[in-house]
């Protein structure tokens, strides 16, 4: 279960940094601020890798699963997405409580 708080812990980092990403430019007066999806910064950050990822999916069967599946989830912002997974994981690795019942 400590692996579970471990990745809760990392995931919640990636949020916080890519919040941080997302409000630079805006407290810098430079844009509007606005959420980046995964989408966007997997592009900035490694665009060959997403091209490959793109056409392996799209050319399998007839590409439903890039449409369907990956598609929507690529296109929710970053750190939405890491702080919800953040929540899941922390809450399926907490710490349980014993009951302890005595019947007599």
């Amino acid at each position: 279960m400590s692996v579970l708080r471990f990745v809760s812990t990392i995931c919640l980092l990636v949020a916080a940094i890519a919040l941080i990403a997302d409000l630079t430019p805006a407290l810098a007066g430079a844009q509007d601020w606005s959420f980046s999806s995964i989408e966007e910064h997997w592009k900035q950050v490694a665009p060959a890798t997403f091209q490959s990822m793109e056409q392996s999916l799209s050319a399998g069967r007839s590409g439903w699963e890039w449409t369907f599946i990956f598609g929507p989830i690529l296109a929710t912002p970053t750190s939405i997405f890491f702080a919800v997974l953040a929540v899941l994981t922390g809450y399926a690795g907490r710490r349980r409580t014993r009951v302890k019942i005595y019947a007599n």
